[in-house]
């Protein structure tokens, strides 16, 4: 009888992560983690009240225009959060506390999530949906689930 490695399912979107482990085919996912991203849900203007700086022309004369921030803060807070799931995650892999890894996220955020995390975490991706299923629950999640039952 072939073993069955332990599998980490992540479900995640720009404001909330949910972390289950999956230690048998037949057994249902066990939620591990709920991490949220408040300022995911907050308006550009609540979370970044600084005004833009300003730019001069090169001869001096007249006034400045504003200057465009390149990313929103609401991007940046979304990015911190991908960062931190990844984190979390290869701290988890290096610890031996999964051998494989399931992701689904909405496609935006998955691109986010998948631009961070480390090499060893990406090799042992089996599967990745771009789905949210953060308000599902872990029934309905593991049945979305295309997993064999053993590497």
């Amino acid at each position: 009888m072939t073993r069955f490695p332990a599998t980490r399912v992540v479900v995640a979107d720009a404001a909330r992560a949910r972390i289950f482990r999956l230690s048998a085919a037949n057994k249902p996912l066990e939620e591990i983690a709920d991490l949220a991203n408040p300022e995911a849900r907050l308006k550009d203007a609540d979370l970044d009240r600084d005004r833009p700086g300003q730019t001069f022309s090169s001869q001096g004369r007249g006034g400045g225009h504003p200057m465009r921030p390149g990313r929103t803060a609401e991007e940046k807070s979304t990015e911190l959060f991908a960062r931190d799931i990844a984190s979390s995650l290869r701290e988890a892999l290096i610890a031996g506390e999964f051998e494989r890894l399931v992701v689904a996220a909405p496609p935006g955020f998955l691109g986010d999530l998948r631009k961070h995390l480390d090499e060893q975490v990406l090799q042992i991706v089996v599967e990745s949906l771009s789905l949210d299923l953060t308000r599902e629950t872990p029934g309905a999640i593991k049945k979305r689930l295309t997993l064999p039952s053993a590497l």
